[in-house]
């Protein structure tokens, strides 16, 4: 599902619960490279997403914005926005 937000601009919806953590995790990794500054990844997922944060910010660093918007316990909703690189 695509939605767009008329702040943050486009918004893709991905509801990852019924998926292994390991494949949606190579989902997400392989998707945030994609997104242009200021669009978002918005993502349900069936456990705590706090690895996957790490690892995104490991990799991408400052242009990682995260924030958990649920959290659990048996599901969890967190939007991943790409920030502007400085």
């Amino acid at each position: 599902m695509i939605t767009q937000d008329a702040i943050n601009g486009l918004v893709c919806v991905f509801d990852l619960s019924k998926i292994r953590h390991g494949i949606w995790h190579a989902i997400i990794r392989q998707l945030f490279p994609h997104l242009k500054q200021g669009q978002s990844l918005y993502v349900i997922v069936h456990h705590n997403p706090r690895p996957m944060k790490s690892q995104l910010t490991a990799t991408f660093a400052s242009e990682v914005v995260w924030n958990c918007l649920y959290y659990g316990p048996d599901i969890w909703r967190a939007r991943i926005n790409r920030e502007t690189m400085e």
